[in-house]
Parts: structure tokens; C-alpha cells; sequence
């Protein structure tokens, strides 16, 4: 149950770093999608060479659409229906909790480092200086 919690925290974390244009590995649509869909490839195998884990989807989205399909077709004593709604979603709320509290500052003070050291040629010779000591 925590492997599919991970799972689907790793995949929301990266989708959310592949969409938001300041964290970008690529300006490029077709480097983006593969990017996201190795992930969820790896994140997929690795569950089924490695862990064993019920049958989520890692995806909240797709197992919100399982959820609801095993739900209607009546099979109300499936012992996974919990899971699919319960650990996706807790691992892609965890995924955007770390990406809008964490990694974006990380991000943005490495941008207003690197900012000052472009700014100012000497402070940066002086900030690199210390950093060797």
C-alpha cells in the first residue's frame, strides 16, 4: 500500500515539474511526454518485477475511473476498491505539497543565486571563492 502511495507521488511530482514552464527539462512537447510516460513505465515495472502491489493504476485519475467501474458493476466486495482511492490520492496530494512548497523555492533560490552571480562579476568571484575554501 505505501509502494502505491509512492508510486503515484512520483509520477504527479514529475508530471507537475514536466507542466509548469519554469521547471521544464525540455521546451520540447515530444521530450516532455516521454519524460512522463518513462516514469509511469518505470514506475510500473518496477511494481511488478520488485513489490507486491494490488492492481492501481498509479494514475489518481485512472484509478478514480476503475474506482468507479468496479463500483457500478456491483462487485462491491473487491478488496482493492479502497486502496485505488485512498493511497493514489494521498501520494498526489504529498506530490504537490512537495512541489509547491519545496522544489519551487529550491528552484527559484537557485535562480536569484545565479541571478546575482551574473549581476555582479566580482561578488561572484568572491562567492565561488568561498565556496572552494
Amino acid at each position: 500500500m505505501i509502494f502505491e502511495a509512492m508510486g503515484a507521488m512520483l509520477l504527479t511530482f514529475l508530471y507537475l515539474t514536466q507542466t509548469e514552464e519554469k521547471t521544464k527539462l525540455s521546451g520540447d512537447p515530444a521530450i516532455t511526454t516521454l519524460i512522463i510516460s518513462a516514469t509511469y513505465s518505470a514506475i510500473t515495472y518496477l511494481a511488478v518485477a520488485i513489490v507486491t502491489v494490488s492492481s492501481t493504476p498509479f494514475n489518481p485519475a485512472i484509478a478514480l475511473g476503475e474506482f468507479w467501474a468496479i463500483l457500478f458493476s456491483g462487485n462491491f466486495e473487491s478488496n482493492g476498491l479502497w486502496i485505488f482511492m485512498t493511497f493514489g490520492y494521498a501520494g498526489a496530494l504529498l506530490a504537490v505539497v512537495l512541489f509547491e512548497f519545496v522544489y519551487k523555492k529550491a528552484v527559484e533560490t537557485v535562480d536569484e543565486v545565479e541571478q546575482i552571480v551574473s549581476d555582479d562579476d566580482e561578488g561572484g568571484d568572491k562567492l565561488l571563492a568561498q565556496g572552494s575554501m
